[in-house]
């Protein structure tokens, strides 16, 4: 009798398991780097320049901003499912 669940389907849970975690911090102190913590919400950036309601992401950075994206793997259990 098989098991509930496969080996392949174990596979793809821990790499997303170990995909789900921050980006180190000695990784943010290396020379030449270019990601960083920005914390500036956009509420902040909302009166120094217009932008989309589209460019605003789930936590409240704007999206064509390259240095608040610092790992855009991370998901949470129950908002984004693996879809396995």
């Amino acid at each position: 009798m098989p098991s509930h669940k496969s080996f392949r389907t174990k596979q793809k849970l821990a790499k997303a398991q170990k995909q789900n975690r921050p980006v180190p911090q000695w990784i943010r102190l290396r020379t030449g780097n270019t990601i960083r913590f920005v914390p500036f919400p956009t509420l902040y950036l909302a009166h120094t320049r217009p932008f989309a309601k589209s460019d605003i992401l789930d936590n409240g950075f704007l999206a064509d901003n390259p240095l608040c994206s610092y790992n855009a793997k991370r998901r949470h259990w129950r908002k984004t499912r693996l879809g396995i």
